[in-house]
């Protein structure tokens, strides 16, 4: 979960939970919608008392040990906003990171998933964090329906194959917060 000066800065730039919105493959919001909250025309949705969200946010920490007892990985929480060295208005709030790799994960808990494959404005969030922290390797980790643990890896070869959202995204960027 994000404290308030995170939130803040949000509005100043793009995040992960952007990136999909301004790439037109949001279920949530539409690239119009988000550039009214950009600007101040109109206030994001307040989404702290969104019960589904708050489940989400509570379950973090036991999805996260979860991937660590699968993976033999461990993590840590970064509880900091990163800023993109390269292009600054790129923003990320990463759940968690691997120690000693440069490897971020993403965990979602979601109602179903269309067999095990990752959804993808997750993917597009999950490339966002990759890109804005350097990470090399990416890990989506979903708990679906509270029962079943699916795991996405992602590497920095994946993430040069999909470079083009980037792309997109910086074409986008004028034409959002110009």
């Amino acid at each position: 979960m994000i404290n308030e000066s995170q939130r803040e800065a949000r509005q100043h730039g793009l995040g992960g939970s952007d990136a999909p919105v301004v790439l037109g493959v949001s279920p949530y919001k539409t690239a119009v919608e988000l550039w009214q909250e950009k600007v101040g025309e109109t206030q994001p949705a307040n989404l702290d008392d969104v019960e589904v969200i708050e489940w989400g946010n509570r379950l973090e920490a036991v999805v996260a040990e979860a991937f660590s007892d699968r993976t033999g990985l461990k993590l840590r929480r970064r509880n900091q906003t990163l800023i993109d060295r390269r292009e600054p208005f790129l923003l990320a709030n990463i759940d968690r990171e691997v120690v000693g790799r440069p490897a971020v994960v993403e965990i979602k808990t979601v109602r179903g998933l269309d067999g095990d494959d990752p959804r993808v404005d997750h993917l597009i969030q999950l490339h966002h964090y990759m890109h804005v922290g350097d990470y090399q390797e990416g890990h989506l980790v979903y708990l679906v329906a509270g029962q079943r643990l699916v795991l996405v890896d992602i590497d920095l070869h994946h993430a040069h194959g999909t470079a083009r959202f980037l792309d997109d995204l910086f074409q986008r960027r004028a034409q959002l917060l110009g």
